[in-house]
Order: C-alpha cells, then sequence, then structure tokens
C-alpha cells in the first residue's frame, strides 16, 4: 500500500522546497562562479603576457638566445597553464606530477645553455611547483630554484632572480589556491542544500505515510471483509460498508488537511526554511524567540519580502552570522534581521 501512496502524489510540494530564488543566489552557481571563472582567467591571461613580455626582452638584451628560449617556452608553458587550471579547480591530478618533472627537464635543461638571459623561466616553474607539489616538497622545490637562480645570477643578477623566483611563485599561486578553496566551498555548499531539500522531502513522505498509508491499508481491509460477508450474508455485509465509507471520508479528510498544511505557507514555516537554507550555505543563523503580543502569521507579502532577502543574503560570500526576529508594530507583522558579514548590518523587513 505504501507504493500506492507514493505512486501518485497530486499535493504540491510544501513550502521548504517551494522557495525559488534567482540562479545567482545559489551556493556553488550565478554570479559567484562567474566571477571565479573571471578571476581564473584573469591569472591565465596575466601569465601568459608575463612570460611572452620576459620572452621579447630577449630580442634586445640576448637575440642569438631568442630561437632556442621561444621553443622551450612553447614547450613548457602549456604545461605550466595546465598546473595553474588543476589548482584553480581545487585538484591535483597524479599526471600532473609528471608533467611537471617534464616542464622542469625543459627549463633545467635549456638553463645551461642560456644562462642568464633564462633565469626568468625560473618564476613560473617555482610557481608550478607549489601547485602541483604538497607539503614541505613544495617549499624545498621552490627554495633550491631560488638558489639556482642566485647561483647562476652570479654577483650582478643572483639576488634580483632568487628574490623574483620567490615573488613570482607566491603571487601566481596564492591567488590560484585561494580560488581553488572558493570552489570547493561553493561545491560543498551546494552538496548541503541539496541534502537538506533531500532530509525535508524524506521528512514530508513520511508524515504522508503516517496520515494516508494506514487509513488505505485499513481501507483495504475492511474492502476485504466486506466483500467475505457479502459472499455469506449479503445483509451483514451493509454494516461493513458503511464503516469503509466513513474510513474512507476520515482519510481524505486527513489528506486533505496534511496537503492543506503544506500548501498554505506560514511564516514560522518560512523562516525555518531560511534558517535551514542559511545553514547548509554555511552560515550561522538562528531565530530569535518571539516577542509576547507578536502576530504568529503574515500575509503573501512579508513572506515574498522575506524570500528576497534570504535570497540577497545568500549571494554575499562575507556573511557569517544572521539572526532573524519577528516584530509587531501597530498590529502589523514584519521581520528584523540582523546580518554579520564585512560588517554588522540591521535591516528591517516589512510588507509593502
Amino acid at each position: 500500500m505504501t507504493a500506492a501512496v507514493d505512486a501518485a502524489p497530486r499535493w504540491r510540494r510544501p513550502t521548504a522546497v517551494r522557495w525559488a530564488f534567482p540562479e545567482e543566489s545559489v551556493p556553488g552557481s550565478g554570479t559567484g562562479d562567474r566571477r571565479l571563472r573571471l578571476a581564473a582567467t584573469g591569472i591565465l591571461v596575466g601569465t601568459v603576457l608575463i612570460v611572452g613580455s620576459g620572452l621579447s626582452r630577449l630580442t634586445w638584451s640576448a637575440p642569438a638566445a631568442l630561437p632556442l628560449a621561444a621553443l622551450a617556452t612553447v614547450a613548457y608553458l602549456p604545461l605550466h597553464l595546465r598546473h595553474l587550471t588543476h589548482a584553480m579547480a581545487g585538484r591535483v591530478p597524479a599526471g600532473d606530477r609528471w608533467s611537471l618533472a617534464a616542464m622542469a627537464a625543459v627549463v633545467l635543461g635549456v638553463l645551461p645553455v642560456l644562462g642568464v638571459p633564462w633565469l626568468g623561466a625560473l618564476h613560473p616553474l617555482a610557481a608550478s611547483a607549489l601547485c602541483v607539489l604538497r607539503g614541505p616538497w613544495s617549499y624545498l622545490t621552490v627554495a633550491a630554484l631560488a638558489g639556482t637562480a642566485a647561483i647562476t645570477g652570479g654577483p650582478d643578477w643572483g639576488v634580483y632572480f632568487a628574490l623574483a623566483t620567490l615573488l613570482y611563485a607566491a603571487v601566481l599561486a596564492v591567488p590560484a589556491w585561494l580560488i581553488g578553496t572558493a570552489r570547493a566551498v561553493q561545491t560543498a555548499r551546494a552538496r548541503l542544500a541539496e541534502e537538506a531539500v533531500l532530509r525535508e522531502r524524506l521528512r514530508i513522505d513520511g508524515e504522508l505515510r503516517d496520515a494516508v498509508g494506514r487509513s488505505l491499508e485499513e481501507i483495504v481491509a475492511l474492502g476485504e471483509r466486506a466483500g467475505e460477508r457479502a459472499a455469506v450474508s449479503p445483509d451483514a455485509a451493509g454494516d461493513g460498508l458503511r464503516t469503509l465509507v466513513r474510513t474512507s471520508r476520515d482519510a481524505l479528510a486527513a489528506a486533505r488537511r496534511t496537503v492543506r498544511h503544506y500548501r498554505e505557507p506560514s511564516l514560522a514555516g518560512e523562516l525555518a526554511t531560511a534558517v535551514s537554507l542559511l545553514r547548509a550555505a554555511g552560515v550561522d543563523a538562528a531565530l530569535a524567540p518571539a516577542r509576547p503580543g507578536t502576530v504568529p502569521e503574515a500575509g503573501e507579502a512579508l513572506l515574498a519580502a522575506l524570500r528576497a532577502e534570504v535570497a540577497r543574503l545568500l549571494r554575499d560570500p562575507t556573511l557569517r552570522r544572521c539572526v532573524f526576529t519577528v516584530t509587531s508594530r501597530g498590529g502589523r507583522t514584519g521581520l528584523r534581521i540582523e546580518a554579520d558579514g564585512a560588517g554588522p548590518v540591521i535591516r528591517e523587513v516589512t510588507p509593502t
């Protein structure tokens, strides 16, 4: 009988699942993700421009080294961009270690031939080492590359290229790490929000089974008994049929009450949904206890204003804490929202 109840749900989805936010308000999508993609594209384009500008300087500083330097740059630059792309995606495939070794072979293999004019190629190699390697190995590799730059550069250029190697590696790798971490957080938030919706649906499914499932099972049992009585004594089956009709009407009334509970949104239900969504997004959200005399219900205007405000809060990447308080002024129900993100903000939400 449970399968029969689940197979034909005619009721609408509950309030918690009916929230329709703009796409950009959903964690892990929209504006935040577009900004991360824009930042990642900027890092890749900036890397190509920096490497290209360093290569172009060889046209007047060491023109004889330009052909070999250009060939080596074409060989290692795609590997370097691959490492940055994977770091900004928050993952390090096993093949990246082999591509890092290939990049190091190209850069270090050409270094004895080109000498000081090629020391700038150690900068992207150090950044790739920070993106691919983990733990102390990445720091040791960067330190070794800085030492190589200091030795190869000699007294004139050694200190400059050593410091430039450290600075370039940090300036390029740290933003890549941050973008990868931000994307991982967005993915986790989206997963938590999906799990919250799934838990709500499972709870509703359980309530419907309790409210309707048992009644349907009782109706089937009464129908079977009435059929057995009708085969023996048609008159005796009348009482069973009347009981069956009464039980069916009670089950229908219970189903209507359950559906009405889900179809009619309440302020308490909307606030509980708002708190659940914000918590799923990693925000410390809470609902302050209602003060005596506060009107418990509100119109659709206030509920719509609440949904719009929660959508705005979900778009705020700096939001850490949020408290909702129900207010009542002149017989009109309102909301007081205290949000703590980049700075404490208090907003009053009233129906328009």
